[in-house]
C-alpha cells in the first residue's frame, strides 16, 4: 500500500472527528442561558470564509466529493456556532436591556 493509498483510505473519517469536535462547543452555546462573551465572531467569520473557500475550491476545481464533504459539513458547522452565538446575543442583551429600563421605571 502506497502512502497516497493510505490516505485515501482513512480520509474518510475527518469529517467525523471534525463533527465530534464541533459538539463541545455547540452543546455549550446551547446550554448557555446568558450573553456568550467569550466567542470571537471575528475569528468564526474568517474560519467560515476560509471553509467557503475550500468548499468551493472542492466542488468548482477539484470535482472531489469526498473533500467537499469534508469542507462543506465544515463550512456548516461553522455557520451554526455563528448563528446560534448571535441568536443568543440578541436574545440575552435584550432580555438585560430590559430589566434596566424596568427597573428605572
Amino acid at each position: 500500500m502506497t502512502e497516497g493509498e493510505f490516505f485515501t483510505y482513512i480520509y474518510p473519517v475527518v469529517p467525523l472527528v471534525g463533527l465530534i469536535g464541533f459538539l463541545p462547543q455547540m452543546i455549550t452555546l446551547l446550554k448557555l442561558s446568558d450573553v456568550p462573551k467569550s466567542i470571537s465572531l471575528m475569528t468564526w467569520y474568517i474560519w467560515t470564509a476560509t471553509w467557503a473557500i475550500s468548499f468551493g475550491y472542492a466542488v468548482f476545481a477539484l470535482q472531489d466529493g469526498l473533500f467537499a464533504l469534508t469542507s462543506g459539513m465544515n463550512l456548516v458547522c461553522h455557520v451554526l456556532i455563528i448563528s446560534v452565538t448571535l441568536y443568543k446575543r440578541n436574545r440575552y442583551l435584550a432580555r438585560e436591556e430590559a430589566a434596566v429600563l424596568y427597573a428605572a421605571e
